[in-house]
């Protein structure tokens, strides 16, 4: 069973040195209505007709009826054309439960292929009168070529063809011969790897976990994911971090053998003040 997560604050009073804490009561309390999360990917096969995918909508409360959840679609910040998704605005909550689902329905008309566009929800109302959260939540919608769970999996020599940052005396960010492991992500065209940035530096900094997406012989560095990151700075500002650019890389979808990758490292030269090109292939071993 799904378990409710809401943080809840605890007013405390202060007199005479004693205090007393508002215990929050599901039963009684005011309803607070919540995305369970910020992001859906809703990933179309360049084959289908169309696809669908749920969104999790929560409440903080139990109630002994039905409830229901008004959703509403941000025109403003969303980037998908109207003809390209429906979404069912009205999201039930059965009695005596904390969840429901919203159903959002894709379509690949004027979609584009190697292209992401987005739909940004509203929590308008819930029927109980409760308060709702403001926090959107951000369905990215597009077109994928299949990739069959074995493809790219497995071990690969990173070679460094070059690029870096002048800051890190152009050091590869990945090293240059290292063996790492491609796995399967959360989607059937993203794979994930683990690796050491900037080993040449000597600095003794966590592992950093990647994700790459294969899109129709594209190849595409999402950037850091996990909660991790390169762990070298140059700056307050933060930490080095590497992300897809305007160029990317290449995969043949007929052969895994090789791959590669061009990003930006330093996106914006946040931490040392410019920004690099690199790109490396990926040999599989």
């Amino acid at each position: 069973m799904k378990k409710l997560s809401i943080f809840l604050l605890s007013l405390i009073v202060f007199s005479c040195g004693e205090h007393e804490d508002v215990i929050y009561d599901p039963l009684t309390s005011t309803t607070f209505t919540f995305f369970d999360a910020q992001n859906t990917a809703l990933e179309l096969l360049d084959s289908d007709t169309s696809r669908t995918a749920e969104i999790s909508v929560g409440v903080s409360t139990l109630s002994s009826s039905d409830r229901t959840v008004t959703l509403s679609v941000n025109e403003e910040l969303s980037t998908a054309d109207s003809a390209s998704y429906d979404v069912i605005s009205e999201v039930l909550i059965p009695a005596n439960e904390y969840f429901g689902t919203a159903t959002i329905t894709a379509y690949p008309d004027n979609l584009v292929i190697a292209e992401t566009v987005t739909i940004v929800l509203n929590i308008d109302s819930v029927s109980d009168g409760g308060v709702t959260s403001s926090a959107v939540h951000s369905v990215g919608l597009s077109v994928i070529c299949p990739v069959e769970s074995t493809f790219a999996v497995g071990d690969y020599t990173l070679t460094f063809d070059g690029g870096g940052i002048g800051a890190a005396g152009n050091a590869p960010v990945w090293g240059d011969g290292t063996v790492i492991e491609l796995t399967e992500g959360g989607s059937e065209t993203e794979r994930v790897f683990t690796i050491l940035c900037y080993p040449s530096l000597g600095f003794a900094q966590p592992e950093t976990d990647y994700s790459v997406t294969l899109l129709c012989g594209l190849a595409i560095l999402n950037g850091e994911i996990n909660n991790t990151s390169t762990g070298i700075s140059c700056s307050a500002a933060g930490n080095i971090s590497c992300q897809s650019t305007t160029l990317n890389g290449a995969y043949d979808p007929s052969d895994d053998s090789v791959i590669t990758l061009i990003f930006a490292e330093d996106v914006g030269g946040a931490s040392c003040g410019a920004e690099g090109i690199t790109s490396y292939t990926f040999t599989k071993n």
